[in-house]
C-alpha cells in the first residue's frame, strides 16, 4: 500500500506510529470490527461558569446610598470642576475623580470626604 509507506503521509508528529501500530495489528489478525467497537472515553459537558458579579461603578454606589438615606443626587448640568462634572448630593455640590467623592467646602475649593461623612453633611 503506497499510501501507508509513503512519507508524504506522515505530516504530522506520531503519524508513523499509528500507521506502524495499525499495520502491526492488521498482522495480528484483528479486523476493523474490533476497531469499531472500542469503547471511546465519554466527555460529559460542563455547565458554564458562573457570570461574574456586576461590577458597581462608585457613582452607582453613590446612587445607591442616595435612594436609601432619601437624598437627592442629581448631575448639575453644564457645571463643570477641573473638566469634572459636578453633582448635588443633598447640601452638598461634588464631583467624583477615580473612586473619590470631591466636596465643595468653598467656592472652587473641594475636598475628598467619605461616604458616611457625605451623608452626614447632606443631610445638614
Amino acid at each position: 500500500n503506497k499510501a501507508v509507506s509513503s512519507s508524504s503521509a506522515l505530516s504530522h508528529p506520531g503519524a508513523r506510529e499509528t500507521v506502524l501500530y495499525f499495520t502491526t495489528a492488521e498482522r495480528k489478525g484483528e479486523t476493523d470490527a474490533t476497531f469499531r467497537t472500542a469503547s471511546l472515553p465519554t466527555v460529559q459537558a460542563v455547565p458554564p461558569p458562573p457570570p461574574p458579579p456586576a461590577q458597581l461603578s462608585f457613582k452607582d454606589v453613590l446612587v445607591r446610598q442616595a435612594q436609601e438615606h432619601n437624598v437627592i443626587f442629581v448631575p448639575l448640568p453644564g457645571r463643570y470642576h477641573e473638566g469634572k462634572s459636578l453633582f448635588k448630593f443633598g447640601n452638598c455640590t461634588l464631583y467624583l475623580d477615580k473612586n473619590v467623592a470631591y466636596v465643595q467646602v468653598h467656592p472652587n475649593i473641594f475636598n475628598p470626604m467619605s461616604i458616611a461623612k457625605l451623608l452626614e453633611v447632606a443631610k445638614s
